[in-house]
Order: C-alpha cells, then sequence, then structure tokens
C-alpha cells in the first residue's frame, strides 16, 4: 500500500510539472508540439532532481518535522543540564545490569567480560578527529565506543573506518532515533532552539501538507476557465502560482506539529 501511494505521488509531480511547464511553453512559442515535446523534457528532469532530494532528505532517518526540532531541543537541553551524565546513565540501566559512570563517559560492561563506551560529547561545536582520537583513548581496550554529538564533521566521517575499535558516532538525529526512541526514555526538553516564530507559523500555514489537495483543485479550476474566460493570461498566472504551492506542500516532508513526547 505504502508503495501504491508513493507511485501516486511520483505521478502526480510528474503531472503538475508537466501542467506549469506547458502553461507557459505554450505560450511562449507557437509550436504545439515544440511545447509540448520540451515540456516532457523539463518535467523528467525536474522529476529526478525532486527524487534526488527526497533522497536526501533520508540522511535524518525519516523523523518528522516535529521530531527534528524535538531532536535539537532535547540534545541543547542536556547540553545545558548538569545532570545530563545521570540521564544516560538511567537510559542505558534500563536495559543492561553493569552501568558505571565514569566522569563524562559511561563504560558498560557485558557479561563476555568487553566494555562498550558511551560517551555524550555535549558540546554545540561540531565533532572533529581529535576529539574522537581522544576519547578513543581512554579506553583503548574496550569492544566498542558511541559517541553522541550535536553535529559530526565531514572529516570524522571520511575517517570513520581507520580507528582502531568499533567507533559509532551518532548524531543528535540519530541519537534521537537509535537510543531515545530504541530505549522509549527520553529527556526532558528545559531549553528549546529560539525560532522566527511569525515566518515559521506563515511556512506552516502556507506549506501544510493538508493544502495540498485545494491548491490543486483551484489551480486546475482556473486553468481550465482560462480556456473561455477573457484575458486568460491573468488566470494563467494564478493557477501556475496555486499549482506551484500544490507542488511544493507535495514535495515538503508533513509540517504539522504533532507533540508526541510530553
Amino acid at each position: 500500500m505504502k508503495t501504491i501511494i508513493t507511485i501516486f505521488q511520483e505521478l502526480l509531480k510528474f503531472a503538475l510539472f508537466f501542467v506549469i511547464s506547458y502553461i507557459w511553453l505554450n505560450y511562449s512559442f507557437d509550436s504545439k508540439g515544440f511545447a509540448l515535446a520540451l515540456s516532457i523534457a523539463i518535467s523528467i528532469l525536474l522529476e529526478v532532481l525532486s527524487f534526488i532530494f527526497s533522497r536526501n532528505k533520508k540522511a535524518k532517518k525519516h523523523l518528522k518535522s516535529s521530531q527534528q526540532s524535538d531532536a535539537e531541543n532535547m540534545f541543547l537541553s542536556l547540553v545545558l543540564d548538569k545532570s545530563a551524565m545521570q540521564f544516560f546513565y538511567n537510559l542505558f540501566n534500563t536495559r543492561h545490569k553493569n552501568v558505571k559512570i565514569a566522569s563524562d563517559h559511561l563504560v558498560i560492561e557485558q557479561q563476555n567480560g568487553q566494555a562498550i563506551i558511551f560517551y555524550p560529547f555535549l558540546k554545540i561545536t561540531q565533532l572533529e578527529v581529535d576529539d574522537v582520537i581522544s576519547i578513543t583513548k581512554l579506553h583503548p581496550n574496550a569492544e566498542k565506543i558511541i559517541i553522541s554529538c550535536n553535529i559530526v564533521s565531514p572529516q570524522c566521517n571520511k575517517y570513520s573506518g581507520h580507528f582502531k575499535q568499533n567507533v559509532v558516532i551518532m548524531n543528535k538525529y540519530d541519537t534521537y532515533l537509535n537510543l531515545y526512541q530504541e530505549y522509549d526514555y527520553y529527556p526532558k526538553i528545559t531549553k528549546e532552539k529560539p525560532l522566527k516564530k511569525s515566518f515559521n507559523a506563515f511556512t506552516k500555514g502556507v506549506f501544510n501538507k493538508t493544502k495540498t489537495k485545494n491548491y490543486i483543485l483551484a489551480g486546475l479550476v482556473l486553468l481550465l476557465s482560462s480556456l473561455y474566460a477573457p484575458y486568460s493570461l491573468y488566470y494563467k498566472i494564478t493557477a501556475s502560482v496555486l499549482l506551484l504551492l500544490g507542488l511544493i506542500c507535495l514535495i515538503l516532508p508533513n509540517r504539522q506539529i504533532k507533540k508526541e513526547l510530553v
């Protein structure tokens, strides 16, 4: 069912790309055949670019917009929390028996005698290679070292496979998905990232996914009306704007806020 919905959305995007392109190319060129062929070519190109854009969005592990915001605010709250280490201790203690706090990290003793190190790099700055090297030196014989941080530098990703130990690096979104959700244990949000509320509210209202159908239907009605009404150019301009808004709503992730972690 999910695959069918995805195919339908892609076909709908392609159709909108084509309609918007054809409206203006047909108006600009005398040859309808040329306008039709060029519209198809442009639609294919835009559909490919849209598909690439959608794949890049998966870097945030399919987190919803509200969850991404929660991940950011949770990390900021932990940075400012003096008892952050106690939170992580309580989290791991829900599943592991031998968890020890060692100053700025946790040591999780396994049944085979090996240890897993969890190091929360609670800094706003991004994690660099030098930071990872310093952390790995804390326990040279550890089976695995897990580092949670705000942002991972490109150099860390480049050299992640060159460390002697098994090093797992998670940014704030990975931490939310693979730690908080996995353990069903969330830090309390005490500090929120400042937002430009007026602009944020405006974009959430205009590009709300629930308005996609309304934009597309209104645009199609105006487009059909332009075939019979005088001053058809104004109808085409308005129809193009509405169809473009519907296309943007279709491409962008759901911007509805769902408070799931209260």
